[in-house]
């Protein structure tokens, strides 16, 4: 993801190593920023831009910044379990959020980074749980007729990395393939 969010390799780009956080890299919401659009990044665990090797934001790195929200999660509180939260599970709130967001500003220029991690992470069952929660979330989008300007990119960063089902012909196509689809509002296709 943080290639993907930056155009640059892991290996290739020390600002990904640096100690006071990965602030300094040129991670693609600033160019929206910088065109006056509004950004968002939301995801439902705290592994993408905090992992062994990444040391996470020392500021907020965009206007909206769920970050908070998960910090809570992980502090271990009595009502949180791995994936629900108040009778919600985690990518229910993240695309919740993303909905509000994208519902309360579909007037002005709008960047939204949006993930679900928990729920898929490391089981290759576990994902069908939120098939259903995706395709209301794009049927509310397209009912509120918020796809009207919008270019959405749903797609996964990678499958299952170990275990049993990696070395099975699917667990490698799923490694190495994950899904992409984009959908292109009709005004711009003509």
């Amino acid at each position: 993801m943080a290639a993907l969010s930056t155009g640059h390799f892991l290996e290739n780009s020390s600002c990904f190593k640096d100690k006071e956080g990965v602030d300094k890299c040129p991670l693609m919401w600033k160019e929206f920023s910088k065109l006056d659009y509004t950004t968002h990044y939301g995801q439902d665990a705290y592994c993408t831009f905090y992992s062994k090797n990444m040391f996470g934001f020392k500021y907020q790195p965009t206007d909206y910044y769920d970050q908070p929200f998960d910090d809570a999660n992980e502090l271990g509180k009595p009502q949180f379990s791995h994936w629900c939260f108040n009778g919600k599970s985690s990518s229910q709130y993240v695309n919740e959020r993303m909905f509000n967001l994208v519902s309360n500003l579909k007037d002005n220029p709008f960047f939204s980074l949006s993930m679900h991690i928990r729920m898929t992470h490391n089981s290759p069952t576990r994902a069908v749980n939120i098939d259903k929660l995706i395709a209301r979330t794009l049927q509310r989008l397209h009912k509120n007729s918020i796809l009207n300007n919008t270019f959405l990119a749903l797609f996964g960063d990678h499958g299952i990395r170990s275990g049993k089902f990696r070395p099975t012909f699917i667990g490698q196509l799923d490694e190495r393939l994950p899904m992409m689809f984009i959908y292109v509002p009709p005004w711009f296709k003509s």
